[in-house]
């Protein structure tokens, strides 16, 4: 299986975001604080089974979308 676009919304920094993954390399770069780390997090948390997210790596305006 091969991942082709991911969205990402309220997850720390990332308040709307949308990255298509290309065939073969996809670097993402940017400033610090702009979210790289917290993308790459994403992908740790699914490819761990979505054990590792806590309430704390949502903005509190999205927390109460999990009540």
């Amino acid at each position: 299986m091969r991942i082709k676009k991911v969205r990402v919304q309220g997850f720390r920094l990332l308040r709307d975001v949308e990255l298509m993954l290309e065939d073969t390399a996809t670097v993402v770069v940017g400033r610090n604080n702009s979210g790289k780390t917290s993308l790459t997090d994403v992908f740790r948390c699914f490819g761990s089974g979505g054990s590792s997210f806590r309430l704390q790596d949502f903005s509190a305006a999205d927390r109460t979308k999990f009540a």
